[in-house]
């Protein structure tokens, strides 16, 4: 099978919450009364200034790995037994030969020689979506539940 390019296809979408989402970043250390649960926020204006600063937005990594879970989950890879797969931990499959190692590229694995198929890009919230925040929400632009 040929690596080389052959075209390009590009979907834009919109992704509408209806349940709890969380996507969280990481913090070096946890203080007293600090922030023990940070969400990632959009560290700097955009160069086409088109997104406020720090507002939530959602990296296409976390979704790009949403995706690939569930097409494992459903694909279950070619010849990998179900053992195999329970062993894996939850780890997602390394072979580089399956289909969904063929689209997303092998996890961990720097000896399969073909490129990656997909890229997913990150999802910014809409005009609409943060003024409904600011109408909504603390300063913080995060829903507070105890």
């Amino acid at each position: 099978m040929s690596t080389a390019l052959k075209g390009i296809i590009k979907l834009e979408c919109k992704i509408r919450v209806l349940t709890g989402l969380h996507i969280g970043g990481s913090k070096e250390n946890v203080e007293i009364g600090g922030i023990d649960n940070i969400v990632i926020k959009i560290p700097v204006l955009k160069l086409d200034e088109t997104i406020e600063r720090d507002v939530p937005y959602i990296p296409g990594s976390s979704i790009k790995g949403k995706m690939r879970a569930l097409l494992e989950w459903v694909e279950k890879p070619e010849g990998l037994p179900q053992v195999i797969a329970l062993a894996n931990k939850g780890e997602p499959c390394n072979c580089g030969k399956c289909k969904v190692c063929k689209l997303f590229g092998a996890h961990k694995n720097a000896k399969t020689e073909e490129p990656v198929r997909l890229r997913v890009e990150d999802f910014y919230p809409t005009e609409e979506t943060i003024k409904m925040w600011k109408r909504f929400l603390d300063g913080d632009f995060v829903e507070v539940k105890t």
